[in-house]
């Protein structure tokens, strides 16, 4: 039966593809007739690139079906004379190397790193290589539309498709210049007749291309052809070589993905024959490299991509081709614009990124911080709010010293936009200052007491504080300044019998606090949070990652990283309980085991290097655990180890300047080398840009 036809030349077809050649037994080729009844064979052919290129193969069939021509009309055509292959050799040994060599380094000058694929996942150290095989093509309008425009801009429509390719690797590398292979003919058009040789002449050389912030499509197109001109004069040497020349380290291959513009002067279509009807006309390749474009031009521009499965999605692939298309048809539609202004995005995408950005959702935007807690301590007053060590606070009893601290704050005179430093040790101490800031209308500013010296008493004079609230035992640890000193502890009883009032209104629009960053240049900078954006933070987090009065929160970040924020406010805003974990607990993870056992902790929020700790310490998680990871990137292998250690993980990320978190993504087991950041939380939009501000994929 046919379909039972097709399924076994599948899977021969199949088997075909994974067999190689042994180069040390000849011949380089296998030929394979199969009957399929009723007249109609199906022909295989396998051969090895080594005797034979592209260019060769309808040059062979040509004198093939001659003979079966002579053989069925029982004549003598002529034959077609071939000229030996051995011509291309001693030409070949005769070119000068050392004027390769100066090319090519020039050529290459300044290239120290392959350009990344970014796309792919890690290779396998496997020799098995299966590949994938996608194709896609213009429409027959726009496929003429790009040879007019070729011949508007006086260049080849390969140096079109090189230069797309170049710049869809810009794009998904994020640089400027990158580099990738590109097969040449290799037919040096001084040698007679070379255009009817039979052999292997092709050869893949790197291809440089630079996209400059004000590159025009036409002038940048012909100085690509200028360098493919010069190029030809060297395409004969080896790419061995030419690595050599190189300044990548040895070793290191110098690009992953090659184009083959498949541009063959000899109509391949079987016409020769008269007495043979010639159908589904299949090819498969294999290369040695992990990405291969094959663009076939014609009526109809199409494209093949060849990919090793075990590095890349079929889907990626499948966004890749559209992406290449597009920024094609870019160039055709827009010659006035800058190169790097060309669209890449399809409309599909474009329309996605704007869904995504669709989070709006109704929050307490007319409330403070302290005013959710205030509300949550009216519903529950004696639940436990927080605990560290075998102290507890009921949510009434903090409250209450906050208001204590806030109105002794006051006195000190603290106005609304006040700015007051706290630096305290990891304990219960610590939520009184915070909430007693907040309370007093004033904005914190943290100060980790294991910071040097200098880098306080810089945040302190650069930020202009107040008061400092502090203990009496980090004295020591604080700089002379300008502001006064408070100690909660050693003056509690002077601050429990502050005069009560009513305290200040604080607007949502007010500093809730200024955290000090590395800055990028190395020196510290201060970045002001206001309480509205802390209040849609904390709102967006209790529905996703989720968070409710039964949950136990293990609070392990120093107050100085801002996403401690989330460990010390959501649970108090919903009734749940903080336990803070003390600094010596945080950096021992036998200790911090521990305390997540012994707590019954539902929820913990720590950077991939904690959680790494932990798991390199024998941890084994608890199926009831919410593992919440960021603060940097986490690896797709920790997060699959990280998914059988609890009830779920998500993977958060977020500057600091845009409130902690910016986006969340619940993790799923995967074999990518990475992990999504997610989507935006809500009222939040995010955009992927690359170098010149373009949208990119999400």
């Amino acid at each position: 039966p046919p379909a039972e036809q097709e399924e076994l030349l599948r899977v021969y077809f199949q088997e075909q593809k994974g067999n190689g050649f042994n180069l040390s037994q000849a011949p380089l080729l296998r030929l394979t007739l199969i009957d399929l009844g009723r007249g109609t064979h199906q022909f295989v052919w396998a051969w090895s690139h080594l005797i034979l290129d592209g260019w060769s193969v309808p040059l062979v069939l040509k004198q093939v079906f001659l003979c079966y021509q002579e053989r069925y009309a029982r004549t003598q055509a002529p034959i077609l004379y071939t000229p030996p292959y051995r011509n291309y050799i001693a030409w070949l040994q005769k070119q000068d190397m050392s004027r390769a060599e100066v090319f090519w380094g020039e050529a290459l000058k300044g290239f120290t790193a392959p350009t990344p694929l970014v796309i792919d996942r890690p290779a396998s150290a496997s020799t098995d290589r299966d590949y994938g095989e996608q194709s896609a093509q213009l429409s027959l309008t726009a496929s003429a539309e790009l040879q007019a425009f070729a011949r508007r801009q006086q260049v080849t429509l390969g140096v079109v498709a090189e230069a797309a390719w170049g710049l869809l690797l810009s794009r998904y590398s994020g640089e400027r210049d990158v580099l990738f292979g590109a097969t040449v003919s290799g037919r040096p058009a001084v040698l007679p007749h070379v255009d009817s040789m039979i052999g292997l002449f092709i050869n893949t050389l790197p291809v440089r291309v630079r996209i400059a912030a004000d590159d025009l499509p036409g002038p940048w197109l012909k100085a690509l052809q200028a360098e493919q001109v010069e190029l030809r004069e060297y395409e004969y040497t080896p790419l061995v070589q030419v690595q050599e020349w190189s300044e990548l380290p040895a070793g290191t291959r110098l690009f992953d993905s090659i184009l083959i513009f498949e541009n063959y002067p000899v109509d391949s279509s079987g016409e020769w024959s008269q007495n043979l009807q010639i159908s589904d006309v299949r090819s498969f390749e294999r290369t040695n490299y992990p990405l291969t474009l094959m663009v076939m031009p014609g009526k109809q521009f199409s494209l093949r991509l060849l990919y090793e499965r075990s590095r890349f999605e079929d889907q990626t692939i499948r966004r890749l081709l559209h992406h290449y298309l597009t920024l094609l048809q870019g160039l055709v539609a827009s010659p006035e614009s800058r190169v790097c202004k060309v669209a890449m995005l399809t409309e599909a995408e474009q329309r996605q990124q704007l869904e995504r950005n669709d989070t709006s959702r109704p929050f307490s935007a007319d409330k403070s911080i302290h005013q959710l807690f205030e509300m949550q301590a009216q519903e529950t007053p004696q639940a436990v709010a927080v605990a560290c060590d075998n102290e507890r606070i009921s949510y009434a009893d903090l409250d209450r010293r906050a208001n204590q601290l806030a109105h002794y704050l006051r006195e000190r005179g603290v106005e609304n936009g006040s700015l007051v430093a706290i630096c305290v040790e990891r304990s219960i101490n610590m939520m009184v200052g915070l909430f007693g800031i907040l309370k007093a209308g004033a904005a914190y500013l943290p100060v980790d007491p294991n910071y040097p010296k200098d880098r306080i008493a810089f945040m302190l004079e650069d930020a202009s504080v107040q008061i400092i609230l502090t203990e009496q035992a980090l004295l020591r640890t604080i700089p002379k300044s300008n502001a006064a000193v408070v100690c909660i502890d050693s003056h509690w009883s002077e601050i429990s019998r502050s005069r009560e009032g009513i305290l200040p209104r604080v607007r949502a629009q007010n500093l809730a606090y200024v955290l000090y960053t590395s800055g990028s240049t190395g020196r510290p900078k201060g970045v002001m949070i206001q309480h509205r954006s802390v209040v849609n933070f904390l709102e967006s987090m209790r529905h996703e990652p989720g968070m409710t009065s039964r949950d136990v929160m293990l609070a392990v970040t120093t107050l100085s990283f801002d996403i401690a924020a989330l460990e010390l406010y959501l649970p108090l805003i919903v009734g749940a309980r903080v336990e803070i974990a003390t600094r010596d607990v945080t950096l021992d993870p036998a200790r911090l085991s521990h305390q997540l056992r012994s707590v019954s902790a539902t929820a913990m929020q720590a950077t991939p290097a904690t959680w790494r700790m932990l798991i390199d310490s024998g941890w084994k998680g608890d199926r009831h655990l919410r593992i919440l990871c960021g603060g940097e990137a986490l690896p797709a292998e920790l997060a699959n180890e990280l998914l059988s250690r609890g009830e779920s993980v998500w993977n958060l990320y977020g500057p600091t300047e845009t409130t902690i978190w910016s986006t969340v993504h619940r993790v799923e087991r995967t074999d990518s080398a990475y992990v999504p950041i997610g989507r935006p939380i809500a009222n939040t939009q995010t955009y992927i840009l690359d170098l010149d501000s373009n949208l990119v994929p999400s």
